[in-house]
C-alpha cells in the first residue's frame, strides 16, 4: 500500500503483459489458460483505476496482487508458446535508456502486436472480444484499446514521449541479429529496428 504510483502502475502494466505473451501467438490450443489469461487481464483492468486512486483499498490492491502471482508464475504457459518479443526489446530499452520495465512494456508490447498483426490476427480480435468487451472486434481496435488503457492509467506510449532520441536503436537491433525472440522468432536485428521506429 505504501508504493508510489509510478510502481504501481509499472506493476500493472508488466502483470497484464505477462498475460498478453502467454496468450497472443497461440490460437485455440489450451482453451482453459486463454480463459484464464482473458480472466486475469480484465481483473487487471477493472482494479486498475481503484487501485490507483485509493492505495487503501485492501481487497483490490489483493485482488490485484493475485492476479499479478497468476500472470507471473507459469500457469498461462501450460500448453502454449511464450512470445517474450515486448519483454525482451523492453530490457534493452531499460539498458540503453534507463527507463523502468513497467514503462518500457507499455511501449514495446504495442508495437510487437502491430509487427505481428497479421499473424495473430485472430488471437488479437479473440482479446478485443474477450477481455475489452469489444463486439465485432478487429486487430486494430484491439490494440488502440490497449493503448488507450495504458494512457488512462498515466503511461507513456511512445519512446520519444521520455525525449529519448534514436541512437542506441542500431545497438539494441544487433542484439536480436543472431537471436530472435518474438512467438514466431521473426524479430531479428531488421524486425527489431522496425519495431523500434514505430515505437517512437
Amino acid at each position: 500500500m505504501s508504493l508510489p504510483d509510478n510502481q504501481i502502475r509499472n506493476g500493472l502494466v508488466d502483470s497484464f503483459v505477462h498475460c498478453i505473451e502467454q496468450y497472443i501467438g497461440n490460437y485455440h490450443l489450451n482453451p482453459v489458460v486463454e480463459a484464464e489469461a482473458e480472466g486475469v487481464m480484465r481483473t487487471i483492468i477493472a482494479l486498475s483505476h481503484k487501485t490507483l486512486e485509493n492505495h487503501q483499498d485492501y481487497q483490490a490492491r489483493i485482488t490485484f496482487c493475485y492476479a499479478a502471482t497468476v500472470a507471473l508464475n507459469t500457469t498461462l504457459l501450460c500448453g502454449v508458446q511464450l512470445c517474450g518479443g515486448a519483454h525482451a526489446i523492453g530490457h534493452e530499452i531499460t539498458n540503453y535508456y534507463g527507463l523502468a520495465h513497467g514503462e518500457t512494456l507499455a511501449i514495446t508490447t504495442l508495437g510487437v502486436m502491430r509487427f505481428n498483426k497479421e499473424k495473430n490476427r485472430k488471437k488479437i480480435i479473440q482479446m478485443g472480444e474477450q477481455v475489452f468487451g469489444i463486439k465485432n472486434s478487429t486487430a486494430e481496435a484491439t490494440i488502440e484499446a490497449i493503448e488507450k488503457w495504458f494512457k488512462s492509467i498515466g503511461m507513456k506510449t511512445k519512446l520519444s514521449e521520455w525525449g529519448k532520441g534514436k541512437e542506441e536503436f542500431e545497438n539494441i537491433a544487433r542484439k536480436f541479429e543472431y537471436n530472435p525472440v518474438g512467438a514466431h522468432k521473426d524479430i531479428d536485428y531488421k524486425g527489431c529496428l522496425q519495431i523500434l521506429n514505430d515505437i517512437y
